[in-house]
């Protein structure tokens, strides 16, 4: 980091860095990559009834009964990569007559990346115990491979800036005019080859028969003008003024311009005569309000065009005897593809009482996003023989409020504060692309236009069955007069009274996998060189269906272990045919098991109410207690001040989710827990400062 004086007005700043990372692990990380499963997937699915280690040392066990394996390089192979980056910015600035100031800042960014993937094929074995005999039951990977890539990526950013501030008496303005381009660009080619029949991790050592190459490029950037206009008066009347006009390359030349202003107002009533001499509690009070909007450009490149991709098709040519690639049409060009928009207004009030011993804010905010891009194919007839393109029509709209409050004071030689913020926002669909209704019934249970986006629907649930003669008497929820329901199994309720538990009975039984509300609690204390602190978060309003994954709710699922909770809770018959190895037990919390197959298709695994679980929680993120020796005692062994403490990192929870961190991550791509979970974390330490 270097920064000059080069004149009196002339001032020049370079910021210079270069980090070079080398990274080697088994080919099997943590967490699932493509179709590789991850490390922790295999734990939640290790099966512990089969043995995690043979006699014989070197004969493996199969993955799901030795998770171990795929952390070995030597059974599995491994990952290898090596980034080179270098960053570079620099900065002008140069003083000008009647308060005004240019600037420059320029940003470029490079970095290069070298990676190696070996999948290594290890045969897995099955062990009869009886025979001492070993048989191949599968492999690591197979078959073998190696795949190297080479990565290149850079950006450019450039900036230039007017600056303006004057004060006129009690009047201060102050003015910004930036023009700014930003570039960037990144290209990959990738080779690999498979089968290999000797241990060199280098491509030439490979068959040439299915080797294989690709590669892709890319290039984006953006241009904007920016401006901002500041304005107050003794700091009591405030306006601030802004605008973006920014043009993006992902949108054709007539609409890839889109002008974006925001304005926001602010009054700090406390200096009004009127409440500094009527209201002495009051230090300090601001109103303020805002309307603002911004554009979003992430959808994709040249949809604007009409583009072909390549297929895995060929074409045979007679005449000299080639295969050629084919091509097939993408979606339909849309030509007039413009920003999305998002238009937020606000309204807030900032506050501080009783000599700055309670502080706060309070905010509200509508915003709405127009323009939204979405194929309409669910309102277009079957009989368009096309991939429809992607259309500006979609709206949708969010409210939210939130509080923060903070309160500072002393008892006695005690000085402690006490905080916390909640906030809430809900967002509702107001225009989307859906079917036409043929009934009332129909549109009850599909219609999304003007309905909150976060309902969930689906079949009501009463427990679990625990008579033959309750399911008989019972509407027919399985299509076969509850034929294949047994008693274990989940009571599905016949909403509309017809007799017959299908679709018709969906109502709305959840609230969605996104928490609504969200909120935090602060503490901390001090007294006599002894300090205490802790943070408490939580969520609520919010939904997990644990449908999402069948680790979840299926006991024995594909031949896994099934999770704890549902194996010491799940139901169990009481008659001797039914069950003769197990406690009975008909008060439980999960239905009964059935054969694997049989589960996934069973009535009593449809999406219900039975499968959602509130997802509120509270959690004691973060606390800690110290205690600081007096200075005079530290001074005299040359230390300024010296400080002896313990913390901890997620140390408590409260959850409706006893069985599972109440955080998990519910897109399907990670499988409700089958990926590192948080940790709780334990420190002791001495801060020293001389």
């Amino acid at each position: 980091n270097l920064d000059v004086a080069v004149t009196e007005k002339l001032d020049l700043g370079v910021d210079l860095s270069v980090l070079n990372q080398d990274f080697m692990g088994p080919i099997y990380q943590m967490e699932r990559i493509g179709s590789r499963f991850g490390t922790m997937g295999s734990l939640f699915r290790v099966r512990p009834y089969f043995p995690e280690r043979f006699p014989d040392p070197t004969k493996l066990p199969g993955l799901e009964q030795a998770p171990y394996v795929n952390t070995e390089i030597d059974y599995v192979g491994y990952k290898s990569w090596n980034r080179l980056t270098g960053d570079a910015k620099m900065k002008f600035s140069y003083e000008l007559p009647f308060g005004f100031e240019a600037k420059a800042n320029f940003h470029f960014y490079r970095t290069y990346l070298d990676s190696k993937d070996k999948a290594k094929k290890t045969p897995l074995y099955d062990y009869n115990f009886d025979t001492g005999e070993y048989t191949v039951r599968g492999y690591t990977n197979d078959p073998s491979s190696l795949l190297e890539r080479r990565e290149r990526e850079s950006s450019l950013n450039q900036q230039y800036f007017i600056t303006w501030n004057r004060t006129f008496n009690d009047h201060n303005f102050n003015a910004l005019a930036v023009y700014e381009i930003l570039s960037d660009n990144s290209n990959w080619i990738e080779a690999s080859r498979i089968r290999y029949d000797f241990d060199i991790d280098y491509l030439f050592a490979g068959p040439d028969q299915d080797k294989d190459n690709n590669g892709r490029a890319f290039e984006g950037g953006r241009k904007g003008f920016i401006s901002r206009v500041n304005y107050d008066y003794r700091g009591k009347y405030l306006v601030e003024l802004n605008s973006r006009v920014d043009a993006s390359p992902k949108f054709p030349e007539d609409t890839r311009w889109g002008f974006f202003p925001s304005a926001s107002l602010a009054w700090r009533i406390s200096d009004e005569s009127f409440i500094s001499d009527n209201f002495s509690f009051i230090n300090n009070l601001k109103v303020r309000a805002s309307y603002g909007k911004l554009g979003y450009d992430n959808i994709g490149n040249f949809q604007y065009l009409q583009t072909y991709s390549l297929t895995s098709q060929h074409i045979f040519d007679g005449v000299s005897n080639e295969l050629n690639k084919g091509i097939s049409s993408d979606a339909l060009a849309n030509p007039t593809i413009t920003w999305e928009e998002m238009t937020t207004t606000n309204a807030g009030l900032d506050f501080i009482l009783w000599n700055y011993r309670l502080e706060g804010s309070l905010d509200y905010f509508y915003r709405l996003r127009s323009e939204v891009l979405g194929a309409r194919i669910l309102s277009l007839p079957d009989i368009v023989g096309a991939n429809m393109p992607q259309v500006n029509y979609a709206e949708y709209d969010n409210r939210g409020v939130e509080l923060s409050l903070n309160h500072i004071n002393k008892f006695r030689n005690v000085d402690f504060s006490i905080g916390g913020n909640i906030s809430w926002n809900r967002e509702k669909s107001l225009l989307i692309d859906q079917n036409e209704f043929s009934s009332d019934e129909a549109r009850r249970r599909g219609n999304r236009i003007g309905e909150w986006t976060d309902r969930v629907w689906g079949k009501m649930s009463d427990g679990l069955f625990q008579t033959k003669e309750e399911i008989e008497n019972w509407p027919d929820q399985d299509g076969r007069n509850n034929a294949s329901i047994l008693p274990g199994d989940v009571k599905l309720i016949d909403y509309n009274g017809d007799g017959v538990i299908n679709s018709d009975d969906d109502v709305l039984i959840g609230r969605g996998e996104f928490p609504k509300l969200m909120y935090g609690i602060n503490l901390s204390a001090a007294w006599k060189g002894i300090n205490f602190s802790m943070l408490w978060q939580g969520a609520g309003l919010y939904d997990l269906n644990l449908r999402r994954s069948p680790d979840m709710t299926l006991p024995f699922y594909a031949g896994n272990t099934p999770i704890t909770a549902m194996l010491h809770d799940s139901y169990v018959p009481v008659t001797e045919a039914e069950n003769q190895w197990l406690p009975p037990n008909t008060d439980a919390r999960w239905p009964r098991y059935r054969t694997d197959n049989y589960n996934r298709s069973h009535s009593s695994y449809s999406f219900s109410d039975f499968w959602l679980i509130n997802g509120s929680y509270i959690r004691l993120k973060t606390v800690e207690l110290g205690y600081t020796l007096p200075q005079n005692i530290t001074q005299r062994v040359g230390i300024e001040r010296c400080k002896i403490y313990v913390s901890g990192f997620n140390l408590l929870t409260f959850s409706a989710l006893d069985f599972m961190d109440p955080e998990i991550d519910t897109s399907p791509s990670r499988l409700f827990g089958l990926y590192y979970p948080p940790v709780g974390t334990y420190n002791m330490g001495l801060s020293l400062q001389f």
